[in-house]
């Protein structure tokens, strides 16, 4: 079991983690010339 206080914080963390990643993998999108036509085309 896991009291609700550690809970929120753990998930905080790992939602902070998550949008790291993100903005990290984007960062290297758009230096690699990626655009929002093609994100587009992907989808």
């Amino acid at each position: 079991m896991m009291a609700i206080e550690d809970y929120k914080k753990l998930s905080k963390q790992m939602i902070k983690s998550f949008q790291e990643f993100c903005d990290t993998v984007g960062s290297k999108a758009i230096a690699k010339g990626m655009t929002e036509e093609e994100l587009g085309i992907l989808q």
